[in-house]
């Protein structure tokens, strides 16, 4: 399983600035040229468009997990 840092692939893009519909376009495009077949998403999605955005036009994963908790217990 691949681990992607949604904030690392922005910033690294150069995508820094741009409306969630491109980012999350361009998010999508990137996934979809992963050659394994599992990833493990970091950090997305960032607010509501960027969910629904990625559902309509991406895959639906088959599993989701939100993890929260402290600075202290991370």
């Amino acid at each position: 399983m691949k681990l992607i840092n949604f904030e690392e692939f922005v910033e690294t893009m150069g995508y820094s600035g741009y409306d969630d519909e491109k980012v999350t376009t361009e998010f999508i495009q990137y996934l979809a040229k992963m050659i394994s077949p599992r990833v493990a998403i970091k950090n997305f999605p960032q607010n509501v468009f960027q969910a629904k955005f990625f559902l309509y036009n991406g895959v639906v994963p088959s599993n989701v997990f939100s993890l929260q908790c402290s600075k202290d217990i991370c």
